[in-house]
C-alpha cells in the first residue's frame, strides 16, 4: 500500500497514479508502484495533416526502491521511496516532462515506446542515436514499420552518466485493459536508457514529428530553468480556493476537481475541453457544453463564450451541431440543446459578454437550424431521436432508447427559449414557442416517465433521465410532482454506496459490474459520476432537508473517488453498481464539472 498525502488528507492507497496534462494537449500518466495500463506513458499532442492525435514517447521511468507515499504538493506530485530519495513530475505548458529526482544514488531505467496512440500493430522498429552530447541533448529517432512506417522523435536532456540499450525487452500486463476485456492487454517494450544517478538531478523529456520540432520544444524550456516554480506557481494561483466547507476531504476534493477540469482544456488549435483522458482526447460537443457550467459557476464568462461559438459553427445539414470536432457524421440528439442551456444561462447572468453583431449572428443561426431540426425530427409536437443518438449511445437491440426522449423535449424547448432572449436583447420580434404543457401531458404519469417509444408508447424502466430533465428544466413539475418523480427513482435506481445505477435495479438488462470496452453495462448498471454529482445538485435545489442524506452520501463517494481512487486528484468516468470504484475514462470533464457545481450549490 501507499500513502496517498494532500495539505490535510491522507489515506493508505493500492497502486494510485499520477496523470498530468497540459494546455497543448499532452498528457503524462503512471502508476506509481507497478505498471496498470497500455496508455500510460508521456503522450503529445501533434498535427496529422488536417487532424491531430497523440504520439507517445515515454513509456515509464523505473526506480528500484519501493514507493512508499505519493505526496501533492499543490498539484504537483512527488514520490517518496523507501531509501528516502523521491521524484517529482511536472508537465511544462508545451509538453516537455520534467523529471527531478532527489537523493536518489543509483539507476533510473526509461523506457521508450514511440508510436500514435492507437497504433498497436505488430510491427519491427529501429532505434537510433541521431545527435548526442550537444549542450547534454541526445535525439532518438524511431522507426515504426508497419503498413504506413512513419518516424517519430525523442530528445532528452541529460547531465548524468547514461547508456542505451536498443535491444532491451520488457515484457508488461496490463491489468487496467485486461479487466476491461480491451486488447491489447499485454505488450513488449523495445529500447532502454539507464541513467546512473549520484544525489540529485533532473532529466527533461521532449519529442516531435521531426527532430527539429522535438529539439525546439526542449530548448524552449532550457531558456528558463525556473519552470518548476512557474508551474506551481500557475497551477496554484490559477484557481480561487476561498469556498470551502467543514469537511477537509470535500475541500481537497474541489480544488482537485477545478485542477483537474483546468487542466483538460487545451489551446491547440480551435481549442477545447477533452471529454477526458486517457482516451477520449477529443472534444465532444455534449461533453464540452455539459462542462461549461463549472465555468460559468466560475465567472470564466469569456471562457464559455468561447467555446459556445466555437459549437455554433459545428452545424450539420439537418440542423443538429456535431457531436464531434472535428466534424463527424456521428449523431447526437442532444448537443444542439445543450449549447443553448449553457447559452441561455450566460445570457442571463453576462449577455453583456457578446457583442451586437455576435448576438445576432447566434440568432441567426439557431432560427435557421431549429427549423431544420423540427423539419427532420418533429413528429406531433415532440422530438424523435434515433437508437443510441443521446448520452446512453450504446445498447444492443433490446435496449436502443430511440423515440420520443424526456431530456430531448426539455433540451429542445432551451433551444427556441434561448432564441427568444436572443430576439429581446436585439428588440426584434420573434414568435414565442412553448412546447411545456405538451410535454407534461404526454410524460408525466404521476412520475415523470423516461421515454415514449417510436409508437407512443410509454416505456416504463426507470433511468436517472429525469435528473436531467429537472436540471434542464425544473419549471416542467410542480414542487410535489418533482418529489414524486425523485422517490420514485431513489426507490429503483440508488445504490447504498452513493449513486444511482444507469437503469432500474430490477429491471432484466441490469448489470451490477462493470464490464468494460463490451459496454454491456455501460449504460445498463454502472453509475456515472456526473449524474450523480447533478441528481444532488437537483435534489439540494428541489428539498435540500428532504434528501440530504442522499446528497451527503453523493458527495462523500464522489471526493473519496477525486482524492483517493483511480488517477489520484481526478474524477473518473463511471463505478461499477454493486461496489464504488473508480472505472472508464479516468479523468472525465463531465465528472470534474457537475462536482464543482454540487460543491458550490449552496443548500
Amino acid at each position: 500500500m501507499i500513502e496517498v498525502q494532500y495539505d490535510k488528507v491522507s489515506q493508505e492507497c493500492e497502486n494510485p497514479a499520477i496523470l498530468l496534462s497540459c494546455k497543448n494537449g499532452s498528457y503524462f500518466y503512471q502508476s506509481v508502484s507497478t505498471k496498470h495500463s497500455r496508455f500510460e506513458g508521456l503522450y503529445s499532442f501533434e498535427k496529422d495533416g488536417k487532424d491531430w492525435n497523440l504520439y507517445k514517447s515515454l513509456d515509464s521511468i523505473q526506480i528500484m526502491p519501493i514507493a512508499e507515499t505519493l505526496q501533492f504538493i499543490g498539484a504537483v506530485p512527488m514520490v517518496h521511496y523507501s531509501d528516502t530519495s523521491s521524484v517529482r513530475y511536472f508537465l511544462l505548458d508545451n509538453g516537455v516532462l520534467s523529471i527531478k529526482l532527489q537523493n536518489f544514488y543509483g539507476t533510473a531505467n526509461l523506457y521508450f515506446d514511440p508510436r500514435s496512440i492507437y497504433d498497436f500493430e505488430e510491427c519491427s522498429r529501429e532505434f537510433s542515436l541521431v545527435d548526442c552530447f550537444k549542450e547534454n541533448i541526445c535525439t532518438l529517432r524511431c522507426r515504426i514499420l508497419g503498413k504506413q512506417s512513419y518516424d517519430y522523435f525523442v530528445s532528452i536532456h541529460c547531465k548524468q552518466d547514461f547508456e542505451f540499450d536498443f535491444d532491451c525487452i520488457k515484457e508488461d500486463l496490463y491489468p487496467l485493459e485486461k479487466s476491461r476485456s480491451s486488447s491489447p492487454d499485454r505488450g513488449s517494450i523495445l529500447g532502454c536508457m539507464n541513467v546512473d544517478f549520484h544525489g540529485d538531478g533532473t532529466l527533461y523529456i521532449a519529442s516531435g514529428r521531426s527532430q527539429q520540432e522535438s529539439e525546439d520544444r526542449l530548448q524552449f524550456v532550457l531558456q528558463d530553468r525556473s519552470e518548476q516554480l512557474r508551474v506551481t506557481v500557475h497551477n496554484n494561483q490559477q484557481f480561487n480556493f476561498d469556498q470551502t466547507t467543514h469537511v477537509d476531504l470535500l475541500n481537497q476534493a474541489y480544488q482537485s476537481a477545478k485542477i483537474s477540469l483546468s487542466s483538460l482544456c487545451v489551446d491547440q488549435d480551435i481549442g477545447g475541453i477533452y471529454a477526458g483522458l486517457p482516451w477520449f482526447f477529443h472534444w465532444w460537443t455534449r461533453d464540452e457544453a455539459i462542462s461549461l457550467g463549472a465555468f460559468l459557476e466560475l465567472k470564466d464568462y469569456q471562457y464559455v463564450k468561447k467555446i459556445l461559438l466555437k459549437q455554433t459553427e459545428n452545424f450539420l445539414q439537418d440542423g443538429r451541431i456535431s457531436c464531434r470536432f472535428p466534424k463527424m457524421d456521428l449523431a447526437s440528439a442532444d448537443s444542439t440543446g445543450w449549447c443553448a442551456t449553457r447559452l441561455l444561462q450566460l445570457l442571463y447572468v453576462k449577455s453583456s459578454v457578446f457583442s451586437k453583431k455576435e448576438l445576432q449572428s447566434l440568432y441567426d443561426v439557431f432560427t435557421h437550424n431549429v427549423a431544420l431540426i423540427e423539419n427532420n425530427y418533429l413528429k406531433d409536437d415532440l422530438i424523435s431521436s434515433g437508437a443510441w443518438e443521446s448520452w446512453m449511445d450504446t445498447g444492443d437491440q433490446r435496449d436502443k432508447r430511440n423515440g420520443f426522449l424526456i431530456e430531448i423535449q426539455l433540451l429542445h424547448q432551451r433551444i427556441h427559449d434561448a432564441i427568444d432572449l436572443l430576439a429581446k436583447l436585439l428588440k426584434i420580434t420573434n414568435a414565442k414557442v412553448d412546447r411545456l404543457g405538451i410535454i407534461r401531458d404526454r410524460f408525466f404519469k404521476s412520475v415523470l416517465i423516461d421515454r415514449l417509444d417510436p409508437k407512443g408508447n410509454s416505456d416504463l424502466v426507470a433511468r436517472p433521465n429525469v435528473f436531467i430533465s429537472y436540471y434542464v428544466y425544473h419549471q416542467l413539475l410542480t414542487k410535489e410532482q418533482w418529489e414524486s418523480c425523485f422517490d420514485h427513482l431513489i426507490d429503483r435506481l440508488w445504490l447504498d454506496w452513493g449513486g444511482f445505477a444507469s437503469i432500474e435495479i430490477d429491471s432484466e438488462l441490469y448489470l451490477d459490474t462493470y464490464t468494460g470496452e463490451t459496454n454491456d453495462s455501460y449504460h445498463r448498471g454502472d453509475s456515472w459520476y456526473y449524474l450523480n454529482n447533478m441528481a444532488a445538485i437537483c435534489m439540494k435545489h428541489l428539498n435540500h432537508k428532504k434528501y440530504k442524506i442522499y446528497i451527503d452520501q453523493i458527495m462523500c463517494a464522489s471526493s473519496n473517488e477525486i482524492v483517493f481512487m483511480g488517477a489520484s486528484g481526478h474524477h473518473a468516468e463511471v463505478s461499477s453498481a454493486s461496489n464504488q470504484e473508480s472505472q472508464g475514462c479516468l479523468a472525465q470533464a463531465w465528472s470534474a464539472s457537475m462536482f464543482i457545481e454540487l460543491f458550490a450549490t449552496p443548500y
